[in-house]
């Protein structure tokens, strides 16, 4: 009987040491520092299904693939970058910037000059690089893609920058259509990829999603100017900073915390982020994606500097979109990558963008450590459970001492209520936003 109680004891020692383990998890992004995209996992996650509202009936978030997304918005330099290589000089028709990369709502944060020879010059104004780019339609941003898919390369003069510009990810006819190529690699991203982006709970197929793309359900994200280190935080014309009750309540207004009406730099609220890393993707900038609305405009994303807290949220009281070819100080975009492991998307051409896209290999293996880790997680929770059943059965069979049938039988009844209160936590926390919203 003692070798007996003396083996349980270190069963349970052991299940509690497990137990430490599984509930010290956190949801762990992947974060690739000093480069453009971040990898989505969790291939075949299940969609949000929206009960009511303007997305009623719709599901949300399900992507049946790995990709990689921009982690910060395209920005200011990166757009310069694609005009000095693509709209500076005269094209086979004897045309600059034939497809109007360039505005003139642009030249607060990119001036155009025209040389002596009539070719083009562009310059950021000292302080706008990393600004999000905006007065760009959807158009333009599928050119974009289109550079960054052929290497980002410069056109030369004389050269027909319609080989650039018109083929690649998105095939663009004479007749006004653009056909997406599925061969390609590098996309705007659909509402589903940025949904999943900016609001899946990662971590597995089916872990629910946050209200904010912060990872935020009980807070509205916030504005400081000064301090900004919370993990909850965007530029967005709000003030909101507080949950009560079953309902939002405007009960904590400073006028300080409201967010100025100008566009912030994509990294000025670094420590906000999502699961999977993406900055910004709640507040500055609307963000263009290719789903099409009932009225066949496209939705954009995300709110912007003058949204209210709702524009922020994943499931919006409103649909937002507009025509392909609109030009709005509100509205940038970022990019997704797919299949991106091709040394032709990875170039090393002879320019100075800084668009090139690359993911960090280190960041790769992060990655792939944290499903580990996570699949020991699930592994230590089974086994968990295994070891409180056999511990029930145990007190069972111990009637030689009842004393002892008794202390077993609470040892083990109290095992199997911190294995059930576990898993219940672990399903809050990361289904969060279903259990809030039934």
């Amino acid at each position: 009987m003692k070798i007996i109680k003396s083996h349980i004891f270190f069963a349970l020692f052991t299940s509690l040491t497990c137990l430490a383990n599984l509930t010290a998890e956190e949801t762990a992004s992947t974060l690739v520092s000093g480069t453009v995209m971040v990898d989505v996992g969790d291939c075949g996650n299940v969609g949000y299904v929206v009960d009511g509202g303007p997305f009623s009936r719709m599901k949300l978030g399900a992507v049946s693939y790995n990709y990689q997304i921009g982690k910060y918005e395209v920005t200011v330099g990166d757009w310069c970058c694609f005009l000095i290589a693509t709209a500076s000089q005269y094209d086979q028709n004897q045309l600059i910037d034939a497809h109007h990369l360039w505005n003139r709502e642009m030249d607060p944060w990119i001036t155009c000059a025209e040389l002596s020879d009539g070719s083009h010059s562009y310059e950021i104004v000292k302080g706008k690089e990393k600004l999000p780019i905006t007065h760009v339609s959807l158009l333009s941003a599928m050119r974009y893609c289109n550079w960054i898919e052929q290497g980002a390369p410069i056109v030369q003069p004389g050269e027909d920058v319609d080989v650039i510009t018109e083929h690649g990810s998105y095939e663009f006819s004479s007749d006004g259509s653009v056909i997406e190529n599925q061969d390609s690699h590098i996309y705007i991203p659909t509402q589903d990829e940025w949904v999943k982006a900016g609001y899946y709970a990662g971590g597995g197929r089916n872990v629910g999603y946050w209200r904010y793309p912060t990872q935020n359900n009980w807070s509205v994200p916030t504005f400081d100017s000064k301090n900004r280190t919370d993990s909850n935080m965007a530029n967005y014309n709000g003030g909101w900073t507080g949950w009560c009750g079953s309902f939002w309540t405007h009960y904590s207004y400073n006028e300080q915390e409201k967010a100025p009406l100008t566009l912030t730099d994509v990294d000025f609220f670094n420590c906000s982020k999502s699961y999977y890393g993406c900055r910004d993707m709640g507040g500055n900038v609307n963000e263009w994606t290719t789903t099409l609305d009932a009225s066949s405009n496209y939705i954009v994303r995300g709110g912007s500097y003058q949204s209210s807290y709702e524009d922020l949220m994943m499931i919006p009281a409103r649909i937002n979109s507009y025509p392909s070819e609109t030009e709005s100080p509100l509205i940038g975009f970022r990019i997704v990558a797919k299949n991106l492991d091709h040394d032709a998307i990875v170039s090393n051409q002879p320019h100075n963008s800084k668009s090139s896209v690359t993911v960090d290999q280190a960041a790769k293996k992060e990655q792939a450590q944290a499903e580990r880790n996570e699949l020991n997680d699930d592994l230590a929770g089974v086994i968990l459970g295994l070891i409180g059943i056999t511990l029930l059965i145990l007190s069972t069979a111990c009637f030689q001492d009842p004393t002892g049938n008794r202390v077993i039988l609470f040892i083990s009844l109290a095992g199997l209520t911190v294995v059930v209160a576990c898993d219940i936590i672990r399903l809050l926390g990361l289904d969060f936003y279903r259990w809030m919203t039934k």
